[in-house]
């Protein structure tokens, strides 16, 4: 947090390349924060999560979540953002983190069927980005398609919106 940078127009907040980006994952029926866990994912820039389920019996967590990939730009240069959909898996007995590209495209603002949070989900829904904060359509994916052969894309469906059309 920077709050002079605030008060003289600068950004609120800021990154710092030398960090490694975490992600902490608390036990369903921890006590408090000490019992969190850290799990480096280099080269991830998540701002917020579509969807996160466990598997194998609760001992991997998997989430699914834009990539920001230009985080550099996120509070002053919008327009130069670019955020890919990714897959992340945590195996919580190994420690091991594994990440799998759901798609190269611009895509944010991502969301699935409200019934399936938390729970494995099939598809994702999110707005393609021309840049942000404009979208020119919508693309549905298939997270199966990961499973089945480690699709580089797996977008199933797009709808380009025509002139004078908005999201």
């Amino acid at each position: 947090m920077n709050l002079l940078g605030l008060i003289t127009g600068g950004a609120p907040v800021g990154t710092n390349s030398r960090k490694v980006p975490r992600l902490g994952v608390i036990p369903r029926y921890a006590i408090d924060e000490s019992e969190m866990r850290w799990f480096e994912v280099p080269g991830f820039n998540m701002m917020h999560a579509i969807n996160a389920w466990e598997e194998d019996n609760g001992d991997t967590i998997v989430v699914t979540a834009p990539n920001i990939l230009s985080i550099e730009h996120f509070l002053k240069r919008l327009d130069l953002v670019h955020a890919t959909i990714e897959q992340v898996k945590i195996d919580l007995k190994t420690g091991k983190v594994s990440r799998n590209l759901m798609s190269k495209r611009n895509l944010e603002l991502a969301c699935i069927n409200r019934t399936y949070i938390g729970k494995k989900n099939k598809y994702i829904y999110a707005a393609i980005a021309d840049p942000l904060p404009k979208a020119k359509g919508v693309v549905k994916l298939d997270v199966s398609m990961l499973e089945i052969d480690q699709q580089p894309d797996c977008i199933v469906a797009t709808r380009i919106f025509g002139p004078k059309l908005f999201l």
